[in-house]
């Protein structure tokens, strides 16, 4: 029924009293009415935190004559919230061969995706908003070439969240843009004169720039939504269509909200200390005004241009009879006034739950081995598990809304490529290779790794636990990623990495080759045998079964044919350093000639006699 008096600009059934892109505007800057105070809010809280323009379309000047603490410990929460990375996983509701095979290459886009999109710089910034605002925020958008990750201000985000209770999400999300003229109408052509002629979005330094508004409703497949691009000042809408998807968004709130979307402000939390830190600095840049002494003197005692190269202000007055100059030194500030700057810095980063010593680079003493300093992460990061599960969760929100738009980019168009990193090795495959039903998809995001945030103490576990014998060498340098040795790590693992590609070749895209001779014979057997192992019991099919057990039989094949052929060797060698054999019926070569050897070769020894046998032992004759 009050979908009937109130018509809305993402109804399809109804005849809307004004073109949609209008009634888009219009709703956008009724959203901004109704939670004027949170707008409000936000500007300050950005003032605060440094941004001297809050929002884009409104100068608002900012003199600072104090430290700002709050800004320092925005920075230092945000930068230790991501210090360690985060890798997204996805798996299908499915134990099937084929959902592995789909598994492998959504983790090989999810990577990808990652360094295509920015995702790194992009959840710091969404961090830091949601420090500052309550909520970070990124939006999918369409684009020719696929979907592409934007992340949006929350001061350009119009949500009415008065019904959003636990896991519901509102329906209706806006989004405010501001480009340039210009770019708008290259972008759409059709509407160039309107463009042209729109009105900007205010004040001189933003006469070329317009303001774009993006708004979705979740609609159903019986009940469609919309998807409406709108500009200020342009009766026509620039996109409009169905929409049965929630919006594709994805927002983060490090302190979680009571009630509605916005999560709680840190820099709300800090502000009163942070007033009276600028109050006490102001008092102390006063005093310290009035610290310069001062040099009380008759009148017209000294001359003009008499004084000169002194900090001393002098002061003409009537002095006492007798007396003409008077020297006297003001004192700044109390002392417990510096000590009270002290602690509301103190008090600002521990109602931030920010660390200090991790904004200043201090490290404990005591942190020589990796372990070390991994378990220290882990402890003082105990304090931050719920804001690193909402991160978590905002890079998964992100990875779905990402898959979805691959999705629409294939129905747009089926020769749609997507980008996949397999081993470090960018390429781009046909999307029909990824299983685009998105509802199929297990998405879950964890810490990229378990070893050093950095790469040194990355290195240094590595290390140890190559000493432990938990891992060979070859694994050490597998899982090394210091950029000086990456040369040095392609060159120790080429003999492990030749045989995983040939061995994946088969079981997971189905094409046999022969092994290639030089090979390392037994660590592939060893290895292909694990696979064969692991690919029986996850249900491979068997035709690829088969023809990874016959690379593996053709591997031993060439190992036996190596031996051989260097048992031949062998021999070949051993009979071209012996002597020559006489030919058979000469009998053997004639020996020395008879005679004294030559003289100086040994002594000359009479020639001997054979006496016959010995006598029999008995009595001597008589």
């Amino acid at each position: 029924m009050a979908a009937d008096l109130i018509p809305m600009w993402f109804q399809h059934d109804v005849a809307l009293p004004k073109k949609v892109a209008i009634m888009l505007v219009d709703r956008a800057d009724e959203i901004e009415t109704m939670f004027s105070d949170r707008f409000a809010r936000s500007v300050e809280y950005y003032c605060m935190y440094g941004d001297a323009y809050g929002l884009a379309h409104e100068t608002i000047p900012l003199h600072r004559t104090q430290r700002n603490t709050t800004a320092e410990a925005v920075d230092a929460k945000a930068a230790e919230l991501n210090q360690e990375p985060v890798r997204v996983v996805i798996t299908l509701r499915s134990a099937s061969w084929h959902a592995r095979e789909q598994a492998r290459y959504w983790g090989w886009y999810a990577d990808a995706a990652h360094q295509k999109h920015g995702y790194p710089q992009l959840q710091h910034r969404a961090s830091r908003d949601s420090s500052i605002a309550g909520i970070g925020y990124a939006v999918v958008v369409d684009g020719d070439d696929g979907p592409s990750l934007e992340r949006g201000h929350p001061c350009d985000l119009f949500v009415d969240d008065s019904g959003c209770t636990g896991k519901v999400e509102p329906p209706e999300v806006i989004i405010r843009r501001r480009l340039p003229r210009h770019w708008l109408a290259r972008q759409y052509p059709k509407l160039k004169d309107d463009i042209m002629v729109a009105e900007s979005a205010g004040g001189v330094r933003n006469r070329d720039v317009l303001e774009v508004y993006e708004g979705w409703y979740h609609g159903s497949e019986d009940d469609p939504g919309r998807h409406v691009i709108a500009c200020r000042g342009v009766e026509k809408a620039l996109k409009d269509e169905e929409w049965t998807d929630r919006p594709p968004w994805a927002y983060l709130r490090i302190n979680p909200p009571t009630q509605g979307m916005w999560g709680e402000s840190d820099v709300a939390r800090a502000a009163p200390m942070q007033i009276e830190r600028n109050d006490l600095s102001e008092d102390i840049q006063t005093g310290m005004f009035w610290q310069t002494p001062r040099l009380f003197v008759t009148q017209g005692l000294i001359p003009d241009g008499a004084l000169t190269n002194s900090p001393e202000l002098p002061v003409e007055c009537t002095m006492p009879p007798g007396q003409h100059i008077q020297k006297v030194v003001m004192e700044a500030v109390h002392p417990e006034v510096y000590a009270r700057l002290q602690v509301l810095d103190q008090v600002i980063f521990e109602c931030m739950a920010a660390s200090k010593s991790f904004a200043a680079g201090e490290v404990p003493k005591g942190l020589e081995s990796g372990r070390a300093q991994r378990v220290h992460y882990v402890i003082s990061n105990r304090r931050h598990k719920p804001a690193i599960t909402e991160i978590q969760a905002f890079a998964e929100m992100c990875m779905r809304e990402l898959a979805k738009g691959e999705a629409r980019a294939h129905n747009a168009d089926p020769s749609h490529k997507v980008t996949i990193n397999v081993s470090g090795v960018t390429k781009d495959i046909s999307a029909t290779m990824l299983e685009l039903d998105v509802e199929t998809l297990q998405i879950t995001a964890k810490p990229a790794s378990s070893l050093g945030l950095d790469p040194g103490t990355e290195f240094d576990e590595l290390v140890e636990l190559y000493k432990d014998g938990i891992i060979d060498r070859d694994q050490m340098w597998a899982n090394s990623t210091l950029s000086d040795f990456e040369k040095l790590r392609r060159l120790a693992t080429a003999h492990v990495d030749i045989i995983e590609a040939a061995i994946d070749e088969i079981l997971y895209e189905g094409n046999f080759t022969q092994p290639e001779t030089y090979l390392d014979g037994q660590r592939a057997v060893k290895m292909a045998t694990r696979a064969l192992m692991r690919a029986r019991l996850d249900g491979a099919p068997k035709d690829r079964l088969s023809k990874l057990s016959l690379w593996i039989d053709n591997v031993v094949g060439n190992i036996e044919n190596a031996a051989k052929k260097l048992a031949a060797d062998a021999a070949k060698v051993a009979a071209d350093a012996a002597p020559p054999m006489p030919p058979p019926g000469m009998g053997p070569p004639p020996g020395p000639p008879m005679g004294p050897p030559p003289l100086g070769e040994g002594p000359m020894l009479p020639p001997t006699v054979d006496m016959g046998q010995p006598p029999a032992p008995g009595p001597p004759p008589m």
